[in-house]
């Protein structure tokens, strides 16, 4: 007699019924597992999607792919250069640094068998790589008073040049060394503010804070030329990333009540230290999810003469009417993930002159997640479909737009065909509350835009040159935590553009930010004429300059 008759009572006796409960439980259980799986992943696994296609093939019974060397999509492929022993260094370093000669000579040039004179007949030379620390100094500006003792129209000097802080301490150099180490390098306020005191230099991190924001306010004219120089292109990178951000008005009014509060020259929450139920930690609703929003634009994979850039804006959410704002003058190819923001994009534009190319990594990462938690079947043959997609843009990455669409129709094209059919085949024989159904509904629902490749030489099959981009602001965001404020979160898309700008470009950021800023300041260079400053354009200036 069952314990709980008024349980079982109402429990269907077909066995139709109870058979579609039992699978629907299933189906239930497996999305429950791949959830958790994709938890542990995210947590304790590895990032990288890597697959061994040759072991997929023995899995499914297939053979395994041809080696590169018979494989015919990249068999006029550059060939790698042949892996070199290992060189030492040594007597090779750039011949710009400076040389400090350290001279061990014979305390006794007497011959020891005869006692004559020795003659010097050559030397040994050995270069090895030093660091001198960074050492701060203070710059000294003495500005001589005169005056005629016959006359007596006053004291003369000369004006005192002008300064990116009115009254501060810092140089422009200095300035720069700060945004870089903390948007280049990674490096925090409160880890900076400890590397200064260890030279004597007692400072606090909300000191630095208003260094920053007063060099972001010189730099942003550059910021909006970078972003416009980018949405000129026809082809633009777009992805996004969160930026935690600090809930300024709670903390405000909670800071008010603690007598804790300061206020910085643009009125953000400093991160003074506060007890109580009320203090500004992690996890406890004191910050919100903003966004940085990046947009880049590479075209050397296809030898495009565009030159590459990456701009960020900040928003204080992820709404849809953020991208659409920044893109509002732009016409060509998006290349994004399946975010419905850049979609409304293309469906509030009616003029049709924005065409979404949507990202493969993000659909193959779909079959990589439910490959790695089920050792699905279905899943492991959509990969391999995918890498060989992949292994064929391997071989044409760096050839002309021309070349690599004529590849592509002749390769490619044929594949990605085969692919969409038997997605169609598969996806009739799966439960549709499946996660692999639900990766297959994706790309199907994504299809137009993840064809576009093949009708374009200049575009790349994912949005990987924008995402490369993202991960300095990654680990600058596992470091400093949140943004203390909006103009914080601004700050930083402002200094994370022109940093990572000048790196594509093959510039030093540091000794390029220290120079616009002191031109900029100095008026050397009026705002008509910012676009010289450029990182482009100012490393063709230096290299001319370094030329005649």
């Amino acid at each position: 007699m069952p314990d709980h008759p008024a349980d079982t009572a109402d429990q269907p006796e077909d066995v139709a019924t109870l058979r579609a409960a039992l699978l629907a439980a299933e189906a239930r259980i497996a999305a429950l597992e791949q959830i958790i799986h994709s938890f542990k992943r995210a947590r304790f696994g590895q990032s990288a999607e890597r697959i061994d296609a040759a072991q997929l093939a023995l899995t499914l019974g297939q053979d395994p792919p041809p080696s590169p060397a018979n494989d015919p999509a990249v068999a006029n492929a550059p060939t790698a250069p042949a892996a070199q022993p290992r060189q030492r260094n040594r007597g090779a370093l750039p011949a710009h640094l400076e040389r400090v000669e350290h001279v061990l000579d014979l305390a006794d040039k007497g011959c020891p068998c005869c006692r004559r004179q020795m003659h010097r007949i050559g030397e040994d030379r050995t270069e090895r790589l030093d660091v001198v620390p960074a050492q701060l100094r203070v710059r000294v500006t003495i500005r001589p008073r005169y005056a005629c003792r016959g006359c007596t129209d006053g004291v003369h000097q000369r004006r005192a040049p002008d300064h990116a802080i009115p009254g501060g301490l810092p140089t422009e150099a200095l300035l720069a060394h700060v945004l870089m180490a903390k948007y280049g390098d990674g490096l925090p306020l409160y880890r900076q503010a400890a590397m200064l005191s260890r030279q004597g230099i007692a400072l606090d991190r909300s000191t630095l804070c208003d260094w920053i924001a007063k060099g972001c306010w010189w730099l942003r004219p550059m910021h909006a030329l970078v972003l416009a120089h980018i949405m000129r292109q026809g082809r633009v990178f777009a992805d996004d990333t969160p930026l935690p951000t600090l809930e300024y008005f709670q903390a405000k009014r909670n800071a008010w009540r603690l007598g804790k509060y300061d206020q910085t020259m643009n009125g953000s929450m400093l991160a003074t230290p506060m007890r109580g139920r009320h203090a500004l930690e992690r996890g406890r609703r004191r910050t919100r999810i903003g966004r940085l929003w990046a947009y880049a634009v590479d075209d050397r994979p296809w030898q495009g003469g565009t030159l590459p850039a990456v701009a960020y804006v900040y928003s204080s959410n992820r709404r849809a009417e953020h991208p659409g704002a920044h893109l509002a003058g732009f016409r060509g190819v998006l290349q994004v993930d399946g975010y419905g923001g850049f979609k409304a994009l293309r469906r509030d534009r009616d003029d049709g002159e924005v065409v979404l190319a949507f990202c493969w990594a993000h659909l193959r990462r779909r079959f990589f997640d439910i490959h790695a938690a089920t050792q699905s079947p279905i899943a492991a043959e959509a990969l391999l479909r995918i890498a060989a997609l992949y292994a064929i843009e391997a071989g044409i990455r760096g050839r002309a737009a021309e070349q690599r669409l004529a590849m592509r129709q002749a390769q490619s094209a044929p594949l990605v065909a085969e692919l969409e059919a038997w997605l169609h085949a598969q996806l009739n024989r799966l439960s549709r509350g499946s996660k692999l159904a639900e990766a297959i509904r994706y790309g199907l629902r994504h299809w137009q835009g993840l064809i576009e490749f093949l009708s374009d030489g200049r575009l790349e099959m994912d949005t990987n040159t924008v995402e490369r981009e993202i991960r300095p602001v990654a680990v600058t965001r596992k470091a400093a935590l949140f943004a203390g404020s909006e103009g914080g979160g601004e700050n930083w898309a402002i200094a994370t553009t022109l940093i990572r700008t000048a790196i594509l470009n093959g510039v030093d950021p540091q000794a390029w930010l220290t120079d616009v800023l002191e031109q900029m300041v100095s008026g050397k260079v009026s705002s008509r004429s910012l676009a010289s400053l450029l990182p482009w354009a100012w490393r063709d200036a230096k290299r001319a300059e370094l030329a005649a």
